[in-house]
């Protein structure tokens, strides 16, 4: 009798349980959906909070990009007006004392080539006075016409030196003078380009249009003097020309 009693109880038990089951399912659901609501308004909430912040953080990029442009602009006018203020004192200043040195350079120049042309001059007068001077080579011995002949050689050589060396330092002169032209001409055009590009040039850029005014090339007057053609080199070029003329007239 005992069993059918226990069996009995069982079923009663599972059917309370399945009797019980749809509303605890319900119940469960309900609370799911109440915390989803829960969920996705905490999400919103944090959405929302997320797009403020993100909006700051927009605003304050576009302020440092604008103090970041201000910057610059601030530092070009800044160095366009450093070179309208120092650039031209500056470039003034070395213009006159290239200027200076110009008017030094021709005048010295002029000067040279007078004195060159008086000393060719007095060697030309010389050279014909020696030639058409009348001389009694009958009562000259010829230790006498050679003495005479050396003499008039010597200083027509030495007068011919004179106006070498005077029309070689006039061409020294001349050429300093158009160095310093140059000179001149490279630094007005930095000038006009900084005033130009100034406020967007760079350092190397400043130094790459400055570089040719100050030309380290070797100076007309650091070289040796060019020496004039000797007494020597003279008679060994008409020595070849008249060996050159010989074999001509052998051949023929």
């Amino acid at each position: 009798d005992e069993e059918p009693n226990i069996n009995e109880n069982e079923t009663n038990k599972r059917k309370n349980v399945k009797s019980l089951e749809p509303n605890n399912y319900v119940e469960h659901i309900i609370q799911l959906e109440e915390r989803n609501s829960i969920l996705t308004l905490q999400l919103e909430h944090y959405t929302q909070d997320l797009n403020r912040k993100n909006a700051i953080i927009e605003k304050n990029v576009k302020q440092v990009n604008s103090l970041i442009s201000e910057n610059k602009e601030l530092r070009s006018q800044v160095q366009q007006q450093r070179i309208d203020e120092k650039i031209p004192t500056y470039v003034n200043d070395v213009k006159s004392d290239l200027a200076s040195d110009d008017k030094h350079f021709i005048l010295m120049s002029i000067i040279w080539s007078i004195a060159g042309v008086f000393f060719g001059f007095l060697a030309v007068i010389s050279a014909f006075f020696t030639l058409y001077m009348n001389l009694d080579l009958k009562n000259l011995t010829n230790l006498q016409l050679i003495y005479i002949f050396t003499r008039g050689l010597v200083g027509i050589a030495i007068l011919s030196w004179l106006s070498y060396i005077c029309l070689s330092n006039s061409k020294k002169y001349t050429h300093e003078s158009i160095r310093r032209k140059d000179r001149r001409h490279a630094l007005m055009f930095g000038q006009v380009f900084l005033q130009i590009y100034g406020s967007t040039a760079t350092k190397e850029d400043a130094i790459e249009v400055f570089k040719d005014w100050n030309i380290s090339g070797d100076s007309a007057f650091s070289g040796q003097t060019e020496q004039p053609p000797s007494f020597a080199s003279f008679l060994n070029t008409i020595k070849d020309k008249v060996k050159v003329t010989g074999s001509d007239k052998e051949t023929d």
